[in-house]
């Protein structure tokens, strides 16, 4: 096994992408009806959806950012594998077989 320096850039990718085996993932944020505190959520929620944090999710949460405007590393465009049609799981069924799959996956994974 090859040991290289971390300050130092890959030429290649260090890793792979199955990209037909990908899933989107999606995450939420939201305001909780009855806060107090309504405003501030709201600002919150706007900052979030802001160029400058979308920009910074990449690095932070190895994501894309969902601001269409938001530019992605240079790394990002060197090395990711563009997944244009990712698998998903509709959230119904995911509520319907949540409990059974984290039963399942405990079960291989102690």
């Amino acid at each position: 096994m090859e040991v290289t320096d971390p300050s130092t850039p890959p030429d290649e990718a260090p890793t792979g992408v199955v990209a037909d085996t990908c899933y989107r993932q999606t995450e939420f944020a939201g305001i909780l009806r009855g806060t107090e505190k309504a405003d501030a959520a709201a600002a919150f929620i706007e900052f979030m959806l802001s160029l400058p944090f979308q920009e910074d999710v990449p690095g932070q949460m190895y994501v894309f950012p969902v601001n269409s405007q938001a530019a992605v590393p240079e790394s990002w465009e060197k090395y990711t594998t563009p997944v244009p049609e990712p698998l998903s799981i509709g959230f119904q069924q995911v509520g319907q077989n949540q409990e059974r799959w984290l039963q399942q996956w405990s079960t291989l994974f102690r």
